[in-house]
């Protein structure tokens, strides 16, 4: 069997999000192919900005559509309502 009778069309666009940690415009430049292909082949924002400057919260808002204060992680720290642990995934986008 072919893999290309195997899939199904799907109308759905296929989308990738990449997230990074800690990273610097520094870090991008050791990196010319990667820094490369995320200009030349995927979106950069130029203006943009941020809902919470803690990331484990405004990466659940990213995954949630949704702010801090609804989603339940407040804190990057697992104890206190925070990280992973707070991350309800069944309401997720």
């Amino acid at each position: 069997m072919s893999g290309r009778h195997a899939v199904a069309h799907d109308p759905r666009p296929n989308v990738l999000l990449l997230v990074t940690d800690d990273q610097t415009l520094h870090d991008l430049a050791v990196m010319p192919n990667v820094q490369g292909m995320i200009g030349g082949q995927g979106a950069t924002f130029a203006n943009s900005f941020a809902n919470n400057p803690l990331c484990c919260p405004a990466r659940a808002s990213v995954l949630t559509g949704q702010y801090s204060h609804n989603h339940g992680v407040l804190t990057n720290a697992t104890a206190a309502g925070g990280g992973f642990p707070a991350f309800d995934d069944s309401s997720t986008l």
